[in-house]
């Protein structure tokens, strides 16, 4: 959330993720990862209100998020060797 000069409150990104098995996305003090969403508001205002034909799962979405946390810790580890 970013709240402009005037007050105005706007949401530029969404916590996507963090530590596995730490419930503190978008801790300070924690890595956590972010998606930007200015580039998808059509798209999440034209489907909020849909309900998807096959709805993610709790088990499905746990497996996509600790798939999307390996990929940036191997990122990170890909990374750290270059330096």
């Amino acid at each position: 959330m970013l709240q402009d000069d005037s007050g105005k409150w706007f949401q530029i990104g969404i916590v996507s993720g963090g530590i596995i098995g730490e419930l503190k996305c978008g801790s300070m003090t924690l890595p956590s990862f972010y998606a930007r969403i200015g580039n998808y508001t059509n798209w999440i205002v034209d489907n909020i209100s849909k309900v998807p034909s096959n709805p993610i799962t709790p088990l499905d979405f746990l497996l996509l998020i600790n798939m999307m946390i390996l990929t940036v810790k191997i990122v990170m580890i890909v990374f750290s060797e270059q330096l």
